[in-house]
């Protein structure tokens, strides 16, 4: 190692001050020290986390910034996690830097989780599979992996929809080469280890949505596994969902505590997806008028 990186990361662990770390960085940055750049980052982000340390929150930021684009989706944790407690610059720059990721909508540690290993694995070839109940997100995750992957195509088959020998068909069409093939609703049978040969033919990324449990996929699918959570288990996300639905039906209502708490006393069987559907009867139902009416709900 590096004799001024090494004086510098003593004097770092001696004071785990923040200008120490900014000194450490540059010096890691110069030498490659991967490693030791983001056991700095990690701590600085506890700063913030902990104790609202502005000027460490902003050494990330600047940190990443400088980071090339191409690189920089490793740091999206990182970014997330000031953006998700309360640091407002950092939101703006997760939604910036990694829209696909930003969309992907909600605080509770289970969405945090999954954002995370989005961004982990997806620049990777391997399967994913998504569970979790019938509306949560599974395709909208995919759609967001696919998307930071880079890959060219995105396809889709609903394992459900159709007898297995016309979705046998639909695989070899919908896969598309160098791509990635979404896998909507499938059971734990052979369609889904069938969908994973004819994409390792084509050097595609599989991507399983499932509703049954990971243990009774295949190992070759059940080894990266997202887990979305049911609306029930993230009503602390409600209002960020319900803005974020009504922004794209083009409306711009911040819903009142009043409403919120009706939200959280419905069943909400049919997840986000249920969400979505209610929240278009309210538009429909309102009009120009006001959204939150009690009236309507």
């Amino acid at each position: 190692m590096d004799a001024a990186l090494r004086e510098a990361e003593r004097t770092w662990r001696a004071s785990v001050d923040v200008d120490d770390a900014r000194t450490l960085l540059v010096r890691a940055a110069r030498v490659g020290a991967t490693d030791l750049a983001a056991e700095v980052l990690e701590e600085l982000a506890r700063k913030w986390e902990v104790r609202q340390v502005a000027p460490a929150a902003e050494l990330i930021l600047s940190t990443v910034e400088r980071t090339p684009p191409s690189e920089r989706l490793r740091s999206a944790p990182l970014v997330d996690r000031l953006a998700c407690s309360g640091h407002a610059v950092a939101v703006e720059r997760y939604r910036e830097w990694f829209p696909a990721l930003a969309r992907v909508v909600g605080r509770t540690p289970a969405m945090r989780e999954a954002r995370k290993l989005a961004a982990r694995w997806a620049p990777e070839p391997h399967p994913i599979l998504i569970t979790g109940e019938s509306g949560v997100g599974h395709l909208f995750l995919a759609r967001a992996i696919h998307e930071l992957s880079g890959r060219p195509a995105l396809g889709r088959t609903h394992a459900g929809a159709t007898a297995a020998g016309l979705v046998e068909l639909e695989l070899q069409q919908e896969t598309p080469e160098d791509g990635t093939l979404y896998l909507a609703y499938a059971d734990p049978d052979e369609l889904p280890v069938r969908a994973l040969e004819v994409c390792r033919a084509r050097r595609a990324r599989l991507i399983v949505g499932a509703c049954n449990d990971a243990d009774e996929f295949a190992p070759a699918l059940a080894t990266h596994v997202i887990e979305l959570p049911p609306l029930r288990d993230r009503f602390d996300d409600l209002p960020l969902l319900v803005v974020e639905l009504l922004r794209r039906r083009g409306r711009s209502e911040t819903p009142p505590e009043t409403f919120l708490a009706h939200l959280r006393g419905l069943g909400w069987g049919g997840n986000v997806r249920h969400l979505d559907n209610y929240l278009d009867r309210l538009c429909t139902l309102a009009e120009d008028g006001d959204l939150f009416a009690p009236e309507l709900w």
